[in-house]
């Protein structure tokens, strides 16, 4: 049980060590299932492969993970592992972003080491088939996640840091216009998110502000338009503001709707906020 417990608490270098008492035993085959997500979710490819012949398991479930996984290697430094069939060169770029989207999330939003994971994990598939199919290897649990599981091409860094702050909050927003402007301005610099924005009103792509977030607008539109917003809150409130905005917003804490949340801990709309950046932040040329 404690072993399970560590695992799905995304604790798995802890899960693997007692795992390692296991050698020996007689496992039943949840036992081995368990062993061999285990061992995969630190990168021990081999050694999951081993459980499995040892058990006789070479089929189903099991045997595809093998698969799927073989050939792949890891990388790691700084509380980060990235796996997967790249060169170490590669992952080693990808973990310096994972790392950096991690540092700017206690950089801007003030959290220490104690408010994240011990060990950020990254599963890099190449392509959305393979992911589906690795997905289930580690637990699911948003406030409990240590691993992720991306598709070489996706932003990574933004993947991640969009979906730590849960761990790092501990709770979750039901928000996705917090979420995502938050995690914009986590990984994007501000002179960068001006331009974008200046780009989008060129183009006459503009939304009023108080009309995001009901669909109709392009992923990558609305990522900035976002961050400008969240960027405006976070300039003139401080962090505290966000972390109140972010459990005003959950459906466990404040059950609150973002207008409804920025009006009652701000004191501002999102009418205003379009305002202020239209007239004094995206200064274009």
């Amino acid at each position: 049980y404690r072993m399970l417990y560590l695992f799905e608490a995304g604790e798995f270098e802890d899960a693997y060590r007692v795992m390692q008492t296991w050698r020996g035993r007689e496992l039943t085959e949840k036992d081995v299932v368990l062993t061999v997500r285990s061992a995969l979710s630190v990168g021990e490819f081999e050694e999951a492969a081993a459980w499995i012949e040892e058990a006789g398991l070479t089929s189903g479930q099991l045997a595809e993970w093998i698969a799927l996984y073989d050939g792949w290697g890891r990388v790691e430094g700084d509380g980060v592992s990235i796996f997967g069939g790249r060169s170490d060169e590669e992952l080693t770029r990808l973990l310096g972003e994972v790392r950096e989207a991690r540092d700017s999330v206690a950089a801007v939003l003030g959290f220490s080491a104690d408010d994240f994971p011990q060990r950020v994990t990254v599963f890099l598939y190449e392509d959305a088939e393979a992911r589906q199919a690795g997905r289930s290897v580690t637990p699911a649990a948003s406030l409990h996640q240590t691993a992720w599981h991306v598709v070489a091409g996706e932003d990574i860094g933004w993947i991640v840091a969009s979906t730590l702050l849960d761990y790092a909050y501990r709770i979750t927003t039901a928000s996705n216009l917090l979420r995502t402007g938050l995690a914009t301005v986590l990984t994007v610099d501000f002179e960068e998110l001006v331009e974008q924005g200046c780009q989008i009103l060129a183009a006459g792509d503009w939304t009023p502000a108080w009309q995001l977030g009901f669909g109709g607008v392009p992923s990558h539109l609305f990522r900035a338009q976002s961050g400008l917003i969240v960027w405006h809150l976070l300039d003139v409130h401080g962090q505290t503001l966000i972390r109140e905005l972010w459990h005003a917003t959950a459906r466990l804490g404040g059950g609150m709707s973002f207008d409804r949340a920025i009006q009652e801990l701000a004191g501002t709309s999102r009418r205003e906020i379009d305002q202020v950046l239209l007239n004094s932040v995206l200064v274009c040329d």
